[in-house]
């Protein structure tokens, strides 16, 4: 029941007036507070998705692309010109291999104890080559790589000098044709990873990623509920570009 005052000294016209007033400043509150009440609930939203922690124990390739062969060897990747600079010199030792995709414009990947490694980790590497290389981000489906040695890179060659986070390739090259262009992210343990779909590598709930039309802002946080895992973390394992990702592992 709504209880209305007149004034009868106002007259009639006077007061409707002032209900009428009275009514638009009732309802510009009621739509403030519709307004309040939607802004409250976004945040609060995003209060609950900020409060999925980073879980992974830190190690120092963690800000690097990474991943592990089957056997466990490790795989990184540089993200940009700077890692790739620092991968080259502080992380390449002599038992490592170095592996490029045939593009312009990709990590530098090594494969520490490469050179001990069998065929079967060498194309696992080679295909994670090819996937974080700027082939994903225009859609490619497939992509070759090559790996040589350490001796068989270097910074300069023949007076010339190369630029920052490029390098002359000075061996000889092992080819590893028509890869591609596919990933497998999963469980293992504790741990959130990224492999190449040729890997051998098991994971529990396994999603197939590959170059699509999704952007990666949507694709991240719809995984990282998926994992319930930060979207910092999901973000951080996965190339740049557009994505389609299934739980199908036809490929």
């Amino acid at each position: 029941m709504v209880r209305i005052e007149l004034d009868y000294n106002k007259g009639i016209y006077k007061n409707i007036t002032e209900l009428y007033e009275k009514v638009k400043e009732i309802r510009k509150k009621r739509e403030r507070t519709k307004e309040v009440l939607k802004e409250f609930g976004k945040k609060q939203k995003t209060r609950k998705e900020e409060k999925i922690e980073d879980r992974r124990e830190k190690k120092w390739y963690h800000k690097f692309y990474w991943s592990y062969t089957y056997k466990g060897n490790l795989i990184i990747g540089g993200k940009n010109k700077e890692q790739n600079e620092e991968i080259f010199s502080k992380y390449f030792e002599k038992e490592d291999l170095f592996f490029h995709a045939d593009i312009i414009g990709g990590s530098v990947v090594i494969l520490k104890k490469g050179k001990s490694g069998d065929e079967q980790e060498k194309i696992e590497t080679a295909q994670f080559s090819v996937c974080f290389c700027k082939a994903w981000k225009e859609n490619y489906k497939r992509l070759s790589s090559y790996c040589v040695d350490k001796e068989g890179v270097s910074k300069s060659d023949r007076g010339k000098k190369a630029e920052k986070g490029s390098f002359f390739i000075i061996g000889e090259r092992k080819w590893y044709k028509n890869l591609p262009l596919s990933l497998r992210m999963g469980l293992r343990g504790e741990d959130l990873v990224v492999v190449p779909s040729f890997s051998k590598i098991s994971l529990e709930k396994e999603l197939l990623i590959k170059p699509g039309k999704m952007k990666k802002e949507a694709v991240v946080k719809e995984i990282s509920k998926y994992y319930k895992r930060s979207k910092e973390e999901v973000g951080s394992l996965l190339p740049s570009g557009r994505f389609y990702y299934s739980k199908s592992k036809n490929y």
